[in-house]
């Protein structure tokens, strides 16, 4: 599931490069004139906005790369400081342990070859991480901009006509009028252009989120257990064990489910409850907002 993720990701940002670049663009361009402003309270504004945007970064970054270290190390660490597992692999009764399952051109099995698949593994996955977190970063501080660029230009409306003491001519609230439409239009462009281009790897992470959920709260309350005890060759024993027998496939019934909290149970039928909530609840928010 991370595999198809990466890809998707890779693959928007490759076949929407452009689009990609034309927004990374307009928001630079936007944030150093944006920087330029004498006001003190969109200074304190685009600061904030600023610290938080890096907190998230450098703290994803760092979770993401500390994640890929020790996927790559250990395997090593494990060779070191297991000596069953060391014994093992030196006599050939175990594989080596590989940082991903790849395929490569060569016979892994041996010291040399594990080494030559180690490095182009480790490889691989320090550029996986270096994607995984690019492209999300990308999306998260582009979603925090336009939040910001919306609260900078609400400042400025509410500065049209200047302040109650100082209140300024038409021709000057005109054209700061005509400039706060001006910036709107031109935010509104981009974020939709930013919604376009991301929409499908969110689409993709809710179908493989709700996906891998799903399917591991059905194989948890599976009921197969309940039934093992009747492959066992239970015919051959006296009317005693059989009705031991029942009884241990009464309590093997029991279905395992993880609760939510004190609320509910974890079943597909929570999920779909939660999906239509969501749902209801974006319509609501967006009829609220054409009022």
């Amino acid at each position: 599931m991370l595999a198809t993720m990466s890809l998707v990701k890779v693959s928007t940002f490759y076949y929407w490069q452009q689009h990609w670049l034309d927004i990374i663009n307009y928001v630079t361009k936007i944030d150093l004139a944006e920087r330029q402003t004498n006001d003190k309270r969109k200074m304190e504004l685009i600061n904030n906005f600023t610290k938080y945007c890096r907190k998230i970064t450098y703290s994803y970054w760092f979770l993401v790369y500390t994640t890929v270290s020790f996927v790559i190390c250990y395997p090593l660490a494990k060779y070191l400081f297991s000596s069953t597992y060391r014994q093992n692999v030196n006599n050939g009764t175990e594989p080596y342990f590989e940082i991903v399952r790849s395929w490569v051109p060569f016979d892994k099995s041996t010291a040399k070859g594990y080494f030559v698949a180690s490095i182009y593994q480790a490889f691989s996955a320090i550029v996986g991480g270096g994607w995984i977190t690019t492209c999300d970063s990308n999306a998260i501080v582009l979603m925090v901009f336009f939040r910001a660029d919306l609260e900078l230009l609400r400042i400025d409306c509410t500065n049209i006509f200047g302040t109650k003491h100082a209140q300024v001519s038409d021709d000057i609230a005109i054209q700061r009028l005509k400039e706060c439409k001006r910036r709107h239009v031109e935010l509104m462009k981009y974020y939709h252009l930013f919604d376009y281009c991301l929409s499908p790897i969110m689409f993709c992470y809710m179908i493989v989120c709700s996906i891998m959920l799903c399917v591991t709260a059905y194989q948890i309350t599976s009921l197969d257990l309940s039934s093992a005890p009747f492959e066992s060759i239970w015919w051959e024993r006296g009317v005693e064990h059989r009705k031991n027998l029942h009884i241990l496939t009464s309590q093997l019934r029991q279905v395992v489910k993880f609760s939510v909290g004190p609320f509910t149970t974890l079943t597909v039928a929570t999920f779909i409850q939660i999906i239509k909530g969501a749902y209801s609840y974006y319509t609501l928010l967006s009829k609220s907002q054409m009022k």
